[in-house]
C-alpha cells in the first residue's frame, strides 16, 4: 500500500523583513493584511508540529500545494526551500505553486527556479505543467493554474492542483 501526505496552503511564518521598495506594487495590501490579520494566526507553531507528525508516519510520498509564501518576496521563496528540505528529498516531495507564489510578476519565475527539484516529473512539452511523478501504482499528476493577477485580486483562474490516479484503471 502507498501512502500519501498532502500538505496545502502552508503560508510560511514568519514574514521576513521587507523593504518599502518592495511593497511598491501588490504586495502592499497583502504586507497589510498580514500584518493586521494573519500574523498572529500564521506563527508556524502549528505547521511545526504538523511537520513532526507527518515525519512519524513516514508517508511514501508528500504533495505540497499551493501559497508556500505570502508575498513573493526573494526571501521567502529561498526560506521555502529549506522548508521543502526539512520535509524531505525532491524524490520524495513534489510541489504544485499556487497563487501567493506569484503574487507579483516574475515571483512565480524566481520561485520555480528556486524549487525546480521539486517541481520536476514527466511531462508533455517544454511546458512544467502538468507534470507526473509515479509512486508505486500511483500516478500524482501536478497542475498550476497560479499567475500574477492585479491589486487587490489573489485568486488563481481555476482551483487546479493535484490529481491522483491509478495506473492501468480509467478514471
Amino acid at each position: 500500500m502507498i501512502t500519501l501526505a498532502h500538505l496545502s496552503d502552508i503560508h510560511l511564518a514568519p514574514l521576513p523583513a521587507v523593504s518599502p521598495l518592495e511593497l511598491f506594487n501588490k504586495r502592499l495590501t497583502g504586507y497589510l493584511n498580514w500584518r493586521l490579520r494573519r500574523r498572529s494566526s500564521l506563527a508556524g507553531v502549528g505547521l511545526a508540529a504538523l511537520v513532526t507528525h507527518l515525519h512519524e508516519q513516514e508517508a511514501d510520498f508528500t504533495a505540497v500545494t499551493g501559497d508556500l509564501v505570502n508575498l513573493g518576496l526573494d526571501a521567502e521563496i529561498a526560506i521555502a526551500l529549506g522548508w521543502l528540505k526539512g520535509i524531505g528529498p525532491a524524490e520524495k516531495v513534489c510541489v504544485s505553486p499556487g497563487n501567493h507564489d506569484a503574487y507579483v510578476r516574475g515571483a512565480l519565475t524566481r520561485a520555480c527556479a528556486s524549487w525546480h527539484d521539486y517541481l520536476a516529473g514527466e511531462t508533455i512539452d517544454d511546458n512544467p505543467f502538468p507534470f507526473v511523478r509515479r509512486v508505486g501504482d500511483v500516478a500524482i499528476i501536478s497542475c498550476s493554474s497560479a499567475i500574477a493577477t492585479a491589486p487587490f485580486v489573489s485568486a488563481p483562474l481555476a482551483p487546479i492542483h493535484f490529481r491522483l490516479a491509478a495506473l492501468g484503471e480509467e478514471s
